[in-house]
């Protein structure tokens, strides 16, 4: 004689034979199979209510923030509780609707119940919480920006719950590795976070102007160094000509009392004089007409040279 558990084994394989061939459906499966209490079910809805359009939930991600976003739906539809689980199905599919197909018949009185069971179907999917303590780690990465940091770390400080102030306050400040926006925010403290954030937001519009110019013009620090480079030069000459100038008007040297022509003709052959190098100027630009016996070449007579 068969024992019990040999019977449910038989009837368990002849379903499995039949979904295989699928001729028969699954009991979970069955049209008219939900979880719902008989008082939820005689509930009539309104007449003219229709669920709105919701973004299928498929079971990947966190079920909470589902059942957040639905019940945030069906206050903007204005649904009632009764009106929030008969609807709840239309919000599923894939894997989440199998799980919500599975739920025990005549389980659920309430929406609270059917979310609390729902999750449980997907409790490997519930994200971790997170606390306060876990900002800490939040800080601007070396090539972040100011926008993409602050952007990230309101989408973090979003996932903890009751944040006090002074704590993201804080977390925010610290986070800080920009070394201009670091320095700037030393000199001119802030003490609160809408303070805070205006702050390096107009740091990063400073910076976004900056880029913007530098793209414009990649050659302009180029530019900038050779017009330095030039100005430099033209004082060293300037510098040089007024020295050269000065010299010359000077009341303190002796006056002279013949020419520098023939003071050069006297000490020429003696070793006196370190002769000078060749004249700077170009060659086309000098007057051919005169010539310096010291220098060895055309430009200017003797008498004109400083």
């Amino acid at each position: 004689m068969e024992s019990e558990l040999d019977c449910k084994l038989k009837e368990i394989n002849t379903k499995l034979e039949a979904l295989e061939k699928g001729s028969v459906p699954e009991e979970s499966f069955r049209p008219g199979q939900h979880p719902f209490m008989a008082e939820i079910m005689r509930v009539e809805l309104p007449r003219h209510f229709k669920p709105p359009t919701f973004e299928a939930y498929d079971g990947k991600g966190d079920p909470n923030d589902h059942i957040s976003y639905f019940n945030a739906m069906m206050t903007a539809y204005g649904g009632s509780d009764v009106v929030s689980c008969r609807s709840f199905p239309t919000s599923l599919k894939g894997p989440a609707a199998l799980c919500f197909a599975k739920l025990k018949p005549n389980s659920i009185r309430s929406f609270t119940e059917l979310a609390k069971a729902f999750v449980s179907c997907f409790q490997s999917s519930v994200k971790q919480k997170k606390i306060a303590a876990n900002l800490l780690a939040v800080k601007q990465r070396p090539d972040e920006s100011m926008r993409d940091y602050i952007k990230r770390f309101n989408g973090e400080a979003l996932e903890i719950k009751d944040l006090d102030d002074a704590m993201a306050f804080n977390t925010l400040h610290n986070g800080v590795t920009n070394h201009d926006l670091v320095k700037s925010l030393a000199l001119d403290p802030v003490t609160t976070m809408p303070k805070l954030l205006d702050h390096c937001y107009q740091y990063a519009n400073m910076f976004d102007i900056m880029k913007a110019q530098k793209t414009a013009d990649p050659k302009a620090p180029e530019k900038k160094r050779a017009s330095e480079k030039e100005e430099k030069k033209k004082d060293t000459k300037r510098s040089r000509l007024d020295r050269y100038s000065d010299r010359d008007q000077s009341s303190n040297c002796t006056p002279l009392n013949t020419s520098k022509t023939k003071i050069l003709m006297e000490v020429y052959d003696r070793g006196l004089l370190q002769w000078p190098r060749p004249m700077f100027s170009r060659p086309k630009d000098r007057n051919k007409k005169k010539y310096y016996k010291f220098h060895e070449d055309v430009s200017h007579d003797t008498e004109d040279c400083r």
